[in-house]
């Protein structure tokens, strides 16, 4: 989540209400998540506001949220929420409930009030992790798109856009604190995924993927994890980058076909090494060609189409093709489908497997006939 931006938390958790049923566990939840993210993530505790119990009144969390108002486009920000929440179904509004409110909507925090925050914000990326009863009102209103687990350079990309996420513990319905001394469903399943994450770079879609199903196997609620619609999201993603992770700018080369562009690559220091060695033992081919404008890329792409070399094609269109290409979607979604795939055959657990290869196949056939040179920002 970093690739030089600063990450900052806040984090709101309240277990003993003035006027509200009592919680176990929504400060150490918050802080168990804290940890984890300082300690394996690319975050520093120095960055970190913590605002718990009798402080988290509806004027100190207010000024809070607004206090990050003042971050820039060289920050991220991680808004963490563990409370009680309430929902006006005629109203069809969801609501955090400070440590001081009664029982009116006035004294609540409102998810309008939220998106008046978050509109105002200049950071990268914000996301929200809200632990609260009808939490899901946040993302109620955003069509659910289908998520997988995708790589490095893909990954990449969609940090570099602005974004805006939330991922809550249940859709709009009650949901379950856990028991004493131990941490919410929802909190344990993000704790457990962040501790056992090994890639470099996870989505924040794909931490929301594991924690819902995680979850949903151990209560009885489903978590929601989707972008924010009308608060300035660019569709890009915030990851959660693990602190051994850097980019490396590899610099330009030159053959004597042409020259080819520098590309932003992710790589994991404890691996260099190892990746070094296999470079000198097998070195790479170089490209017949360099791939220049539309018609060599479309050649480069139909030879490995011919070939059944897809994931290659698909890799090779991310490289290529222009951020604002209107067939990005496309190929994140497709390579991020045939990546989950190839794990579930690993695992032995695919089905409809040559049903959804054929997709993948003919989104791409239909992707190289359509390609445009303004795809590669030539037009």
């Amino acid at each position: 989540m970093s690739l030089g931006k600063k990450n900052h938390i806040l984090a709101i958790g309240i277990n003993k209400y003035e006027h509200q049923e009592l919680l176990y566990n929504p400060v150490d939840d918050c802080r168990k998540i804290i940890r984890i993210l300082c300690d394996r993530y690319q975050f520093d505790r120095s960055n970190v506001e913590e605002i718990y119990n009798e402080d988290a009144t509806r004027g100190n969390i207010l000024m809070a949220l607004e206090r990050y108002r003042k971050l820039t486009g060289n920050d991220n920000l991680l808004i963490i929420y563990s409370g009680h929440g309430s929902y006006d179904k005629d109203g069809d509004a969801g609501y955090w409930i400070p440590v001081d409110a009664k029982e009116f909507r006035h004294e609540y925090i409102s998810g309008d009030d939220l998106k008046t925050e978050l509109k105002a914000y200049s950071a990268h990326h914000v996301a929200l992790m809200v632990d609260s009863c009808f939490s899901g009102a946040l993302t109620r209103s955003v069509i659910k798109r289908q998520q997988h687990m995708i790589g490095d350079p893909a990954a990449v990309r969609l940090n570099r856009r602005k974004s805006r996420w939330a991922m809550t513990s249940g859709r709009v319905e009650l949901v379950y604190d856990g028991n004493a001394g131990k941490n919410s469903p929802f909190a344990n399943s993000i704790i457990s995924e962040l501790k056992h994450n090994d890639k470099s770079m996870l989505l924040f879609s794909e931490l929301g993927v594991k924690v819902t199903n995680l979850t949903a196997r151990n209560a009885n609620q489903t978590p929601s994890c989707n972008f924010l619609r009308e608060v300035h999201d660019d569709d890009g993603q915030f990851s959660f980058v693990l602190k051994e992770y850097v980019l490396k700018e590899e610099p330009e080369k030159q053959d004597n076909v042409g020259t080819q562009k520098s590309v932003t690559t992710g790589i994991d220091k404890s691996n260099q090494e190892e990746q070094k060695t296999e470079s000198n033992a097998q070195p790479k081919p170089k490209p017949e060609s360099a791939i220049e404008n539309i018609a060599q890329l479309k050649k480069a792409l139909r030879k490995m189409f011919v070939s059944n070399n897809i994931k290659e094609a698909y890799e090779l269109l991310v490289e290529k093709l222009d951020e604002d290409s209107s067939h990005m979607t496309t190929v994140y979604l497709r390579l991020a489908g045939l990546n989950g795939l190839e794990d579930e055959i690993a695992k032995g657990i695919a089905t409809n497997v040559q049903q959804r290869k054929a997709q993948i196949r003919h989104a791409l056939d239909y992707i190289i006939n359509n390609l445009e040179e303004e795809d590669m920002g030539n037009g």
